[in-house]
């Protein structure tokens, strides 16, 4: 293993109910690790199961520490609670269901160290999905669109982005944030993860991230994030809560655009999310299932501007429902 002296990582470890053998595997991942020099915040969001017992043995190492908040902190929360209560110079979130193969964190302290212009590492992955998990193919179409799209290697942090809004901010290549690695100076500038976002909330900080540092993909697999029917993602995914954060997160960033080619690009880039996400709102209802309106301020505000783009979307739908 090549040494980094001056390098030192911050491992977050946010948990909330964990699936003990999950838990188990992400740890002991976390102690096969090549690179040594960490330090690891498991940080509970007030669990009603018994946490602690699950940790106390890895709670020898004196590099990991145990924290329970006293009152739920939902998901950004969490994640901001572990960043704020450390202090290391590189930042690498691990979840309580993933594992990481033992070069991750050499691998991305390397990069970090050999590109000084990058602040945020993305790190590909497998997707271990398990029984009665709805809509796999998703995470199958993801692998397959990250082939054709990302490259590997450097990518500079504004380019990425002005290229990704033409693509509606969709989907996600750079990944979940336990396989994404972040120098904290960076992340600093970002600010905090934004705790009223249900579930895009990952995304949206890339965002931020992108517009202050640049990026290095690399396309190996460094682990597998493991998804099922009780994860946040899944549950989240059931519900509907994620039905307007890409269009809040494209509203966000429209507003604060100068006028010219870029704001036209993600206005037009935002004007097919409304569409696709009326079509998804369609979708939903005829399902019968549950639909969370949060963010849906940000809608009105939209419709308000663009009435015959509204127009256009509700006759679309309304159509299609008449069939």
């Amino acid at each position: 293993m090549k040494s980094f002296p001056n390098s030192q990582v911050d491992v977050l470890i946010p948990t909330f109910r964990p699936d003990p053998n999950h838990l188990r595997e992400a740890l002991d991942g976390l102690l096969a690790q090549s690179f040594r020099n960490w330090e690891a915040l498991i940080h509970d969001d007030a669990s009603d199961t018994d946490i602690e017992s699950i940790v106390e043995p890895y709670l020898k190492d004196p590099r990991i520490t145990f924290e329970k908040s006293k009152e739920n902190l939902g998901i950004g929360g969490n994640w901001n609670a572990c960043f704020k209560k450390t202090s290391l110079p590189i930042v690498a979130y691990l979840f309580q269901d993933d594992v990481w193969d033992s070069n991750y964190l050499e691998t991305a302290v390397r990069i970090l160290n050999e590109n000084q212009s990058v602040g945020i590492v993305s790190m590909n992955h497998k997707y271990k999905l398990e029984e009665g998990v709805e809509v796999p193919e998703d995470y199958t179409v993801l692998q397959e669109i990250k082939k054709q799209r990302f490259n590997p290697g450097f990518h500079e942090g504004k380019t990425y982005l002005s290229k990704w809004i033409e693509y509606g901010l969709w989907p996600n290549l750079i990944g979940e944030p336990d396989f994404v690695v972040m120098k904290r100076e960076d992340m600093n500038k970002a600010g905090l993860f934004k705790e009223t976002m249900p579930q895009l909330l990952d995304a949206e900080y890339w965002v931020r991230m992108l517009l202050n540092t640049d990026m290095y993909y690399c396309n190996q697999n460094y682990g597998s994030f493991r998804v099922h029917s009780t994860s946040a993602s899944a549950q989240n995914h059931k519900r509907g809560t994620a039905l307007f954060d890409r269009f809040k997160t494209l509203d966000d960033l429209i507003t604060k655009m100068p006028r010219g080619s870029q704001r036209k690009t993600a206005l037009k880039a935002q004007i097919k999310q409304f569409e696709m996400m009326a079509e998804k709102y369609r979708t939903k209802r005829n399902r019968g299932d549950t639909i969370k309106y949060n963010g849906i301020g940000c809608i009105k505000g939209f419709c308000m501007r663009h009435p015959i783009v509204t127009l256009r979307a509700a006759v679309k739908t309304l159509s299609k429902s008449a069939k």
